[in-house]
Protein backbone atom coordinates (compact mmCIF):
# COMPACT_ATOMS: atom_id res chain seq x y z
CA UNK A 1 0.00 0.00 0.00
CA UNK A 2 1.32 2.96 -0.81
CA UNK A 3 1.65 6.28 1.24
CA UNK A 4 -1.29 8.13 -0.59
CA UNK A 5 -3.86 5.36 -0.49
CA UNK A 6 -2.43 5.08 3.59
CA UNK A 7 -3.60 8.55 4.20
CA UNK A 8 -7.01 8.21 2.18
CA UNK A 9 -7.98 5.15 3.98
CA UNK A 10 -7.02 6.78 7.76
CA UNK A 11 -8.30 10.11 6.77
CA UNK A 12 -12.29 8.17 6.19
CA UNK A 13 -11.63 6.00 9.39
CA UNK A 14 -11.30 9.35 11.43
CA UNK A 15 -14.48 11.25 9.24
CA UNK A 16 -16.42 8.02 10.54
CA UNK A 17 -15.51 8.19 14.00
CA UNK A 18 -16.06 12.45 13.82
CA UNK A 19 -19.42 11.91 11.79
CA UNK A 20 -20.84 9.36 14.24
CA UNK A 21 -19.88 11.55 17.45
CA UNK A 22 -21.46 14.58 15.56
CA UNK A 23 -24.73 12.56 14.58
CA UNK A 24 -24.51 11.60 18.64
CA UNK A 25 -24.39 14.90 19.68
CA UNK A 26 -27.17 15.73 17.29
CA UNK A 27 -29.47 13.27 18.33
CA UNK A 28 -29.20 14.82 21.86
CA UNK A 29 -30.81 18.02 20.66
CA UNK A 30 -33.86 16.62 19.10
CA UNK A 31 -36.64 17.60 20.53
CA UNK A 32 -37.66 14.99 23.40
CA UNK A 33 -41.42 12.70 22.70
CA UNK A 34 -43.59 14.09 25.43
CA UNK A 35 -45.19 11.24 26.83
CA UNK A 36 -48.79 11.13 27.90
CA UNK A 37 -50.17 9.98 31.19
CA UNK A 38 -51.55 6.98 29.83
CA UNK A 39 -48.21 5.58 28.63
CA UNK A 40 -46.74 6.07 31.61
CA UNK A 41 -45.51 3.02 33.68
CA UNK A 42 -47.73 1.98 37.36
CA UNK A 43 -44.72 3.05 39.44
CA UNK A 44 -44.26 6.64 37.79
CA UNK A 45 -48.15 7.44 37.49
CA UNK A 46 -47.87 6.53 41.58
CA UNK A 47 -45.78 9.82 42.11
CA UNK A 48 -48.92 12.08 41.30
CA UNK A 49 -49.54 14.98 43.48
CA UNK A 50 -51.79 17.97 41.90
CA UNK A 51 -49.17 20.38 44.33
CA UNK A 52 -46.77 19.78 41.53
CA UNK A 53 -48.15 21.27 38.92
CA UNK A 54 -46.67 24.34 40.67
CA UNK A 55 -43.09 23.33 41.05
CA UNK A 56 -40.73 25.29 38.03
CA UNK A 57 -43.51 27.87 36.98
CA UNK A 58 -41.17 29.01 34.47
CA UNK A 59 -40.30 26.21 32.84
CA UNK A 60 -42.22 24.85 29.91
CA UNK A 61 -43.26 20.70 29.62
CA UNK A 62 -40.23 20.96 26.94
CA UNK A 63 -38.05 22.18 29.65
CA UNK A 64 -38.89 20.02 32.04
CA UNK A 65 -38.05 17.17 29.18
CA UNK A 66 -34.61 18.35 28.64
CA UNK A 67 -33.55 18.64 31.98
CA UNK A 68 -34.33 15.14 33.01
CA UNK A 69 -32.97 13.67 29.95
CA UNK A 70 -29.61 16.19 30.69
CA UNK A 71 -29.85 14.29 34.51
CA UNK A 72 -30.28 11.20 32.42
CA UNK A 73 -33.34 10.30 34.42
CA UNK A 74 -35.66 10.32 31.52
CA UNK A 75 -34.01 8.83 27.71
CA UNK A 76 -35.91 7.71 24.85
CA UNK A 77 -39.21 7.08 26.56
CA UNK A 78 -37.60 5.35 29.06
CA UNK A 79 -37.80 6.55 32.98
CA UNK A 80 -34.37 5.87 35.04
CA UNK A 81 -35.59 6.35 38.11
CA UNK A 82 -31.85 4.98 39.87
CA UNK A 83 -30.32 8.29 38.05
CA UNK A 84 -32.31 10.07 40.79
CA UNK A 85 -30.56 8.49 43.75
CA UNK A 86 -27.19 8.86 41.92
CA UNK A 87 -27.79 12.70 40.99
CA UNK A 88 -28.75 13.06 44.79
CA UNK A 89 -24.94 13.83 45.65
CA UNK A 90 -24.32 16.42 43.08
CA UNK A 91 -28.21 17.99 42.39
CA UNK A 92 -29.31 21.15 44.35
CA UNK A 93 -31.67 20.91 46.71
CA UNK A 94 -34.80 22.84 46.35
CA UNK A 95 -37.63 24.16 48.91
CA UNK A 96 -40.99 22.98 47.67
CA UNK A 97 -44.39 23.32 49.58
CA UNK A 98 -42.55 22.62 52.92
CA UNK A 99 -40.43 19.51 51.92
CA UNK A 100 -36.87 19.58 50.39
CA UNK A 101 -36.84 18.04 47.06
CA UNK A 102 -33.61 16.99 45.14
CA UNK A 103 -33.81 19.03 41.30
CA UNK A 104 -34.10 15.79 39.57
CA UNK A 105 -36.99 14.56 42.32
CA UNK A 106 -38.97 17.49 41.58
CA UNK A 107 -38.13 17.90 38.02
CA UNK A 108 -39.78 14.11 37.62
CA UNK A 109 -42.84 15.04 40.04
CA UNK A 110 -43.78 18.65 38.23
CA UNK A 111 -43.68 16.25 34.90
CA UNK A 112 -46.12 13.46 36.27
CA UNK A 113 -48.24 16.32 37.62
CA UNK A 114 -48.37 18.47 34.42
CA UNK A 115 -49.10 15.40 32.61
CA UNK A 116 -51.91 14.14 34.58
CA UNK A 117 -53.16 18.09 34.27
CA UNK A 118 -52.52 17.60 30.48
CA UNK A 119 -54.63 14.81 30.58
CA UNK A 120 -57.63 15.43 32.88
CA UNK A 121 -58.11 18.31 30.79
CA UNK A 122 -58.34 16.50 27.08
CA UNK A 123 -60.96 14.21 29.24
CA UNK A 124 -63.18 17.15 29.86
CA UNK A 125 -63.06 18.18 26.69
CA UNK A 126 -63.83 15.38 24.99
CA UNK A 127 -66.48 14.65 27.77
CA UNK A 128 -68.37 17.94 26.21
CA UNK A 129 -68.34 17.05 22.92
CA UNK A 130 -69.78 13.96 22.77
Amino acid sequence: MNRRTFLVSIGLVVSVFIGAGIWRSLDRLKPRKLPLWSELPGNIRALYRQDFVKAFPDLSMDDLIVELHTRGVYAQTEFHISRIRENAGSDPLIEFDGFVYTKSELLLYAMVARLHAKQSVWEKITARLQ
